[in-house]
């Protein structure tokens, strides 16, 4: 593997989406606050009222921000899978 850099958040969210239009969906958990944002620079204060929960996010952005089904996702900057080995 090659050097590592530190990015922020916001920085993380803006090279996901770069190539993507549409909101952002986060989540924290486990209160389920569910937010949508049009621009990852904005996310700073969710992040900050969320800090000691777990934070979801869509992979795809959604196209409003009426809900994260599949048929309100827009883009796909990145595939994304959760396995749990048992």
């Amino acid at each position: 593997m090659g050097p590592t850099a530190d990015i922020s958040t916001t920085e993380f969210f803006a090279a996901l989406n770069q190539h993507c239009e549409g909101m952002l969906e986060l989540r924290g958990l486990p209160s389920k606050h569910q937010q949508y944002f049009d621009d990852s620079r904005s996310i700073g204060p969710f992040l900050i009222q969320h800090a000691k929960e777990n934070i979801y996010f869509g992979v795809a952005t959604r196209r409003d921000n009426t809900n994260g089904r599949l048929e309100n996702c827009q883009d796909l900057g990145a595939l994304f899978m959760d396995l749990d080995f048992k």
